[in-house]
């Protein structure tokens, strides 16, 4: 089906447009629908909307469109080289968060997952992964691309973040209650009580995970795994046991391993693969 009438080519002119849009790029004004029930509303358009209708298409209007969107799918599969074998491309909305949004300096450190920052719009714009629009490739061809970053090393961020989203595995709601909502409040609390040990852990600890017995969702046993390129300092490894201690005698959800601290060298791919994955930036950010 998604195949059919690949073969004729495409015009010449879309073609020639693709080489000026990546991954990260903004384009003005996207299209913004979403497939509804109007009589089971959710969001606020479809509460909105005038239709009844349990298989509605909302669409926003033209002045109801976000203000830009960004490209979220990767550049290599934008341009394809040639290969012209994917006619479309999936668009996020960009927007403007109001100057007393709680969200704004979480989302400048990408700390909210389903948040990106706009640098080149200014620091209160965002890109809201939430919903991606599918628009053909041939409505590229009159957009103005705008780069959203000025730096590769800013696209490469956008592009693991995006990934990073999708990709996430479920955890228990009650590993994030009783392990990684404290863990987050207890390193704020060194933020302020002792900055050198907080310091030393955003800088030398590059990975956490979770070490999950039973099923993720319902999990029977959790430790914690930090990563380091070498040996962690004493204090952060003191303030981090002193820590879990605490919570072992407060929590009876599931049981608490003991935690792991290991540099490079020491990680063992077979466990590795096991592993779940947390976000540092999240779980130091304020």
């Amino acid at each position: 089906m998604i195949d059919a009438g690949n073969d004729e080519g495409w015009p010449e002119e879309v073609t020639a447009a693709l080489p000026s849009f990546r991954q990260g790029s903004l384009v003005p004004r996207p299209p913004f629908l979403y497939q509804a029930d109007t009589q089971r509303a959710v969001w606020e358009a479809t509460r909105l909307s005038e239709e009844q209708n349990n298989d509605a298409v909302i669409a926003l209007s033209d002045e109801d469109r976000p203000p830009f969107g960004i490209i979220t799918t990767q550049s290599c599969d934008v341009d394809e080289e040639g290969a012209n074998r994917k006619p479309w491309v999936q668009v996020a909305p960009v927007y403007e968060l109001p100057a007393d949004d709680r969200r704004i300096g979480a989302a400048r450190k990408w700390a909210i997952h389903y948040f990106a920052p706009v640098p080149a719009l200014g620091d209160h714009w965002v890109a809201d992964l939430r919903i991606e629009v599918p628009v053909e490739k041939s409505w590229l061809v009159q957009q103005a691309p705008q780069p959203a970053f000025s730096e590769q090393a800013q696209f490469d961020r956008f592009s693991d973040h995006c990934g990073a989203y999708r990709s996430r595995r479920a955890l228990a709601t009650s590993a994030y209650d009783q392990i990684l909502t404290p863990l987050n409040h207890r390193l704020q609390e060194l933020r302020v009580e002792d900055p050198g040990v907080f310091s030393a852990f955003v800088a030398r600890v590059t990975d956490v995970f979770a070490e999950v017995a039973g099923d993720t969702l319902a999990p029977t046993a959790i430790g914690l795994v930090f990563v380091s390129e070498n040996a962690l300092p004493g204090p952060v490894v003191e303030a981090l046991e002193d820590w879990w201690a605490g919570r072992v005698a407060d929590v009876d959800a599931f049981v608490f391993a003991p935690n792991r601290f290991l540099a490079f060298d020491q990680v063992l791919f077979a466990e590795f693969r096991r592993w779940y994955p947390l976000d540092k930036g999240r779980l130091a950010s304020s």
